[in-house]
């Protein structure tokens, strides 16, 4: 228990500082995290399970970070084919991820699960992750103001502001760059 607590503070950590490492540091977090994510892949998302035995891969066939080259690739084809709900993990709770969509400028839209909890989490997630490496103390980048301009909104979080791409494009463009200019975000 008390070393599952210390290694869910050092995730955070270590992902927020990983690019300022040394290089063999480096190598075996990510050889560590592919192992982790190759695993859950084939316990909890039935795609994966049925794709990687059907090439016979799992987590002890990665044994160096050369060894990706061994994952068979997908595409955009392939995972059309397949219910969503074979492309999500199987225990993760209803309400922490979004089905959203690209535009389908390429000719169909595809359509995929968004995880709110990694995407919007203040201490790792993708909208802070990027301003801390560019030396940004954390505690700032959580309290800043951040603005978003996409396909589809991922739900109301503090100190966020998203706008549907959409309404910039139609004649509603004028409200939209009302609410960001009283938002007034950071970013």
């Amino acid at each position: 228990m008390l070393w599952h607590r210390f290694k869910n503070r050092l995730h955070p950590f270590i992902w927020g500082r990983i690019h300022l490492l040394p290089a063999s540091i480096i190598r075996r977090w990510q050889l560590h995290q592919t192992k982790r994510v190759v695993r859950m892949a084939v316990r909890y998302v039935p795609f994966y399970r049925e794709y990687y035995n059907e090439h016979h891969i799992n987590a002890r066939a990665i044994r160096e970070l050369s060894d990706v080259q061994k994952l068979p690739l997908t595409s955009k084809n392939l995972l059309r084919k397949y219910p969503i709900e074979d492309l999500m993990h199987r225990t993760y709770p209803a309400g922490l991820y979004f089905l959203t969509q690209t535009s389908g400028t390429t000719g169909e839209p595809f359509r995929f699960i968004q995880n709110l909890s990694f995407f919007y989490n203040p201490q790792y997630g993708f909208l802070h992750r990027f301003l801390v490496w560019r030396g940004i103390p954390l505690r700032k980048a959580r309290l800043m103001k951040i603005a978003q301009i996409g396909i589809s909104n991922p739900g109301p979080k503090a100190n966020f502001a998203f706008v549907q791409i959409a309404d910039l494009l139609r004649n509603d463009s004028k409200l939209a760059l009302k609410q960001l200019e009283v938002f007034r975000p950071d970013i």
